[in-house]
Protein backbone atom coordinates (compact mmCIF):
# COMPACT_ATOMS: atom_id res chain seq x y z
CA UNK A 1 0.00 0.00 0.00
CA UNK A 2 1.51 3.49 -1.20
CA UNK A 3 1.09 6.61 0.89
CA UNK A 4 1.25 10.28 0.16
CA UNK A 5 3.50 12.20 2.13
CA UNK A 6 2.08 12.50 5.15
CA UNK A 7 3.12 16.02 6.79
CA UNK A 8 3.58 19.71 5.06
CA UNK A 9 6.73 20.44 6.61
CA UNK A 10 9.35 20.15 4.84
CA UNK A 11 13.31 19.56 6.71
CA UNK A 12 16.09 19.34 6.29
CA UNK A 13 16.31 16.80 3.29
CA UNK A 14 13.67 18.79 1.48
CA UNK A 15 10.43 17.18 -0.25
CA UNK A 16 10.47 13.71 -0.03
CA UNK A 17 10.10 11.83 -3.15
CA UNK A 18 10.24 8.15 -2.54
CA UNK A 19 7.86 5.64 -3.72
CA UNK A 20 6.36 4.68 -0.76
CA UNK A 21 5.55 6.54 2.96
CA UNK A 22 5.09 5.27 6.23
CA UNK A 23 3.04 5.82 9.30
CA UNK A 24 5.47 7.94 11.56
CA UNK A 25 4.59 11.05 10.67
CA UNK A 26 7.15 13.33 9.26
CA UNK A 27 9.66 15.49 10.66
CA UNK A 28 7.67 15.22 14.06
CA UNK A 29 10.62 14.36 16.20
CA UNK A 30 13.06 16.31 14.73
CA UNK A 31 14.11 18.60 11.68
CA UNK A 32 16.85 16.53 10.82
CA UNK A 33 14.74 13.26 10.65
CA UNK A 34 11.94 12.58 8.30
CA UNK A 35 10.86 8.99 10.23
CA UNK A 36 13.23 9.39 13.82
CA UNK A 37 12.29 6.16 15.13
CA UNK A 38 12.26 3.92 11.81
CA UNK A 39 16.14 5.55 11.54
CA UNK A 40 16.82 4.82 14.83
CA UNK A 41 15.92 1.17 14.60
CA UNK A 42 17.64 0.33 11.67
CA UNK A 43 20.99 1.12 13.42
CA UNK A 44 20.80 -2.17 15.26
CA UNK A 45 21.58 -4.11 11.62
CA UNK A 46 24.53 -2.56 11.07
CA UNK A 47 25.94 -3.25 14.25
CA UNK A 48 24.72 -7.04 14.81
CA UNK A 49 25.40 -7.39 11.15
CA UNK A 50 29.25 -6.38 11.63
CA UNK A 51 29.53 -8.33 15.06
CA UNK A 52 27.99 -11.32 12.70
CA UNK A 53 31.29 -11.39 10.19
CA UNK A 54 33.44 -10.82 12.80
CA UNK A 55 32.50 -13.68 15.01
CA UNK A 56 31.50 -15.74 12.25
CA UNK A 57 35.23 -15.51 10.53
CA UNK A 58 36.91 -15.97 13.95
CA UNK A 59 34.77 -18.68 15.62
CA UNK A 60 32.80 -20.66 12.37
CA UNK A 61 33.21 -20.45 8.94
CA UNK A 62 35.46 -18.37 6.59
CA UNK A 63 32.97 -19.17 3.43
CA UNK A 64 32.71 -16.02 0.94
CA UNK A 65 28.44 -16.74 1.29
CA UNK A 66 28.16 -16.60 4.67
CA UNK A 67 30.17 -13.19 4.54
CA UNK A 68 27.99 -11.70 1.99
CA UNK A 69 24.78 -12.57 4.22
CA UNK A 70 26.28 -10.01 6.90
CA UNK A 71 27.61 -7.94 4.69
CA UNK A 72 24.02 -7.31 2.70
CA UNK A 73 22.11 -7.02 6.14
CA UNK A 74 24.89 -4.67 7.18
CA UNK A 75 23.83 -2.60 3.90
CA UNK A 76 20.35 -2.90 4.32
CA UNK A 77 20.66 -1.41 7.57
CA UNK A 78 22.61 1.68 6.20
CA UNK A 79 20.10 1.94 3.64
CA UNK A 80 17.50 2.09 5.97
CA UNK A 81 18.40 4.35 8.06
CA UNK A 82 19.25 7.06 5.21
CA UNK A 83 15.89 6.28 3.53
CA UNK A 84 13.69 6.94 6.82
CA UNK A 85 16.49 9.68 7.82
CA UNK A 86 14.91 11.23 4.17
CA UNK A 87 12.80 9.74 2.48
CA UNK A 88 14.52 10.36 -1.03
CA UNK A 89 14.11 7.85 -3.56
CA UNK A 90 18.18 6.90 -3.86
CA UNK A 91 17.84 6.15 -0.55
CA UNK A 92 15.01 3.96 -1.01
CA UNK A 93 17.05 2.05 -3.63
CA UNK A 94 20.16 2.00 -1.02
CA UNK A 95 17.38 0.18 1.51
CA UNK A 96 15.42 -2.16 -1.12
CA UNK A 97 18.02 -3.11 -3.46
CA UNK A 98 19.70 -5.05 -0.55
CA UNK A 99 17.23 -6.41 0.48
CA UNK A 100 16.44 -7.98 -2.80
CA UNK A 101 20.27 -8.92 -2.47
CA UNK A 102 19.94 -10.38 0.76
CA UNK A 103 17.20 -12.33 0.46
CA UNK A 104 18.64 -14.40 -2.89
CA UNK A 105 21.89 -14.88 -1.32
CA UNK A 106 19.99 -16.51 1.96
CA UNK A 107 18.07 -18.54 -0.83
CA UNK A 108 21.50 -19.16 -1.97
CA UNK A 109 22.63 -20.53 1.18
CA UNK A 110 19.48 -22.27 1.83
CA UNK A 111 19.35 -24.15 -0.91
CA UNK A 112 23.22 -25.27 -0.75
CA UNK A 113 23.74 -25.83 2.79
CA UNK A 114 23.65 -29.72 2.40
CA UNK A 115 25.99 -30.17 -1.09
CA UNK A 116 29.20 -30.35 -1.97
CA UNK A 117 31.40 -27.08 -2.71
CA UNK A 118 32.12 -25.46 -6.56
CA UNK A 119 29.80 -28.32 -8.31
CA UNK A 120 29.23 -27.45 -11.46
CA UNK A 121 25.34 -27.47 -10.40
CA UNK A 122 26.04 -25.26 -8.02
CA UNK A 123 27.80 -22.30 -10.13
CA UNK A 124 24.77 -22.47 -12.12
CA UNK A 125 21.82 -22.12 -9.50
CA UNK A 126 24.48 -18.88 -8.85
CA UNK A 127 24.58 -17.62 -12.03
CA UNK A 128 20.53 -18.11 -12.65
CA UNK A 129 19.90 -16.36 -8.86
CA UNK A 130 22.52 -13.44 -9.77
CA UNK A 131 20.01 -13.24 -13.20
CA UNK A 132 17.01 -13.00 -12.02
CA UNK A 133 17.80 -10.87 -8.51
CA UNK A 134 19.75 -8.16 -11.43
CA UNK A 135 16.54 -8.52 -13.52
CA UNK A 136 14.49 -7.68 -10.91
CA UNK A 137 16.88 -4.50 -9.87
CA UNK A 138 16.65 -3.09 -12.87
CA UNK A 139 13.03 -3.39 -13.90
CA UNK A 140 12.54 -1.82 -10.09
CA UNK A 141 14.40 1.08 -10.93
CA UNK A 142 13.17 1.79 -14.33
CA UNK A 143 9.52 0.97 -13.56
CA UNK A 144 9.50 2.52 -9.99
CA UNK A 145 6.47 0.35 -9.25
CA UNK A 146 6.88 -0.84 -5.42
CA UNK A 147 5.17 -3.98 -5.83
CA UNK A 148 8.12 -5.84 -8.10
CA UNK A 149 10.55 -5.06 -5.17
CA UNK A 150 7.88 -6.54 -2.44
CA UNK A 151 6.56 -9.55 -4.43
CA UNK A 152 10.40 -10.25 -5.07
CA UNK A 153 11.59 -10.36 -2.19
CA UNK A 154 8.43 -12.06 -0.13
CA UNK A 155 8.88 -14.83 -2.53
CA UNK A 156 12.16 -15.61 -1.43
CA UNK A 157 11.79 -15.17 2.07
CA UNK A 158 8.77 -17.41 1.72
CA UNK A 159 11.22 -19.85 -0.41
CA UNK A 160 13.40 -20.11 2.93
CA UNK A 161 10.93 -20.32 5.33
CA UNK A 162 9.47 -23.40 3.47
CA UNK A 163 12.31 -25.22 2.93
CA UNK A 164 14.08 -24.64 6.20
CA UNK A 165 10.62 -25.84 7.85
CA UNK A 166 10.10 -28.93 5.59
CA UNK A 167 13.65 -29.96 4.97
CA UNK A 168 16.05 -29.03 7.51
CA UNK A 169 13.89 -28.91 10.51
CA UNK A 170 13.96 -32.13 12.06
CA UNK A 171 18.07 -32.22 11.77
CA UNK A 172 18.27 -31.13 15.70
CA UNK A 173 16.96 -29.74 18.67
CA UNK A 174 19.58 -27.09 18.11
CA UNK A 175 18.43 -26.37 14.61
CA UNK A 176 14.65 -25.83 15.60
CA UNK A 177 15.66 -23.72 18.63
CA UNK A 178 17.03 -21.58 16.33
CA UNK A 179 14.35 -21.54 13.64
CA UNK A 180 11.97 -21.14 16.16
CA UNK A 181 13.75 -17.80 17.77
CA UNK A 182 14.76 -16.75 14.25
CA UNK A 183 11.29 -17.11 12.25
CA UNK A 184 9.47 -15.86 15.38
CA UNK A 185 11.79 -12.25 15.34
CA UNK A 186 11.43 -12.07 12.01
CA UNK A 187 7.32 -12.60 10.95
CA UNK A 188 6.45 -11.21 14.33
CA UNK A 189 8.10 -8.18 12.91
CA UNK A 190 6.41 -8.34 9.51
CA UNK A 191 2.71 -8.69 11.50
CA UNK A 192 3.97 -5.35 13.14
CA UNK A 193 4.88 -3.80 9.51
CA UNK A 194 1.10 -5.27 8.28
CA UNK A 195 -0.76 -3.26 11.53
CA UNK A 196 1.46 -0.09 10.93
CA UNK A 197 0.39 -0.40 7.37
CA UNK A 198 -2.76 -0.94 7.79
CA UNK A 199 -4.42 0.48 10.94
CA UNK A 200 -2.11 3.77 11.27
CA UNK A 201 -4.84 6.00 12.04
CA UNK A 202 -5.05 3.52 15.47
CA UNK A 203 -1.78 2.62 15.95
CA UNK A 204 0.64 5.77 14.71
CA UNK A 205 2.19 6.21 18.38
CA UNK A 206 2.98 2.64 18.99
CA UNK A 207 5.54 3.23 15.60
CA UNK A 208 5.16 -0.71 14.64
CA UNK A 209 7.65 -0.26 11.49
CA UNK A 210 10.06 0.18 14.68
CA UNK A 211 9.67 -3.23 15.52
CA UNK A 212 9.93 -4.35 11.99
CA UNK A 213 13.13 -3.18 11.85
CA UNK A 214 13.94 -4.76 15.00
CA UNK A 215 11.89 -7.89 14.68
CA UNK A 216 13.41 -8.53 11.12
CA UNK A 217 16.84 -7.50 11.33
CA UNK A 218 17.86 -9.89 14.18
CA UNK A 219 15.32 -12.60 12.18
CA UNK A 220 17.22 -12.68 9.24
CA UNK A 221 20.60 -12.57 11.27
CA UNK A 222 19.46 -15.53 13.36
CA UNK A 223 18.50 -16.79 9.90
CA UNK A 224 22.34 -16.94 9.03
CA UNK A 225 23.51 -18.46 11.95
CA UNK A 226 21.15 -21.42 11.24
CA UNK A 227 22.15 -21.70 7.86
CA UNK A 228 25.98 -21.72 9.01
CA UNK A 229 25.11 -24.76 11.97
CA UNK A 230 23.22 -26.59 9.41
CA UNK A 231 26.20 -26.44 6.82
CA UNK A 232 28.42 -27.61 10.01
CA UNK A 233 26.40 -30.55 11.07
CA UNK A 234 26.10 -31.55 6.98
CA UNK A 235 30.30 -31.43 6.87
CA UNK A 236 30.88 -33.28 10.18
CA UNK A 237 31.33 -30.47 12.29
CA UNK A 238 30.07 -29.87 16.07
CA UNK A 239 28.62 -26.21 15.67
CA UNK A 240 27.97 -24.57 19.58
CA UNK A 241 25.55 -21.35 19.43
CA UNK A 242 27.58 -18.88 21.84
CA UNK A 243 26.23 -15.21 22.99
CA UNK A 244 28.27 -12.18 22.92
CA UNK A 245 27.68 -10.14 25.63
CA UNK A 246 29.31 -6.22 26.84
CA UNK A 247 31.23 -8.10 29.40
CA UNK A 248 33.31 -9.84 26.56
CA UNK A 249 33.56 -7.15 24.57
CA UNK A 250 35.08 -4.88 27.42
CA UNK A 251 37.84 -7.52 28.42
CA UNK A 252 38.66 -10.95 26.93
CA UNK A 253 40.47 -12.23 30.06
CA UNK A 254 37.97 -14.66 31.90
CA UNK A 255 39.90 -13.38 35.27
CA UNK A 256 38.94 -9.78 33.92
CA UNK A 257 35.45 -10.81 33.21
CA UNK A 258 35.10 -12.36 36.94
CA UNK A 259 36.68 -8.77 38.56
CA UNK A 260 33.82 -7.10 36.13
CA UNK A 261 31.19 -9.39 37.48
CA UNK A 262 30.16 -6.79 40.83
CA UNK A 263 30.33 -3.42 38.81
CA UNK A 264 29.56 -4.27 35.69
CA UNK A 265 25.65 -5.23 34.42
CA UNK A 266 26.40 -7.69 31.61
CA UNK A 267 24.41 -7.17 28.03
CA UNK A 268 23.42 -10.40 25.42
CA UNK A 269 24.52 -8.86 22.49
CA UNK A 270 24.10 -11.23 19.80
CA UNK A 271 24.23 -15.11 18.92
CA UNK A 272 26.79 -16.96 17.33
CA UNK A 273 27.96 -19.76 16.40
CA UNK A 274 31.31 -21.95 17.00
CA UNK A 275 32.99 -24.66 15.54
CA UNK A 276 36.59 -25.46 13.91
CA UNK A 277 36.97 -25.18 10.04
CA UNK A 278 39.13 -26.93 8.47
Amino acid sequence: KERSIMASYVGYWGHPNSIIDFCEPNYFISHYFAEFFNCLSSIPMVVQALLGLVLTHKYATKQFRYKMCFVSLMLVGIGSSLFHASLKYKYQLLDELPMLILSANTLFCTLTAKSNSRTKNEYYLMLFMMSITAAECVLYIYFQIWSIFFWGYSINVLIITYIVYTVYLKSSPMVRRVFTLGWGCYYGGFLCWCADMAFCDYVQALHLHSFWHLGAGYGAYLNFILLIVIRAKYMGRNPKIRILTCKHMLCGKEEEQENLKQILIDIPLVHFCEYKDK
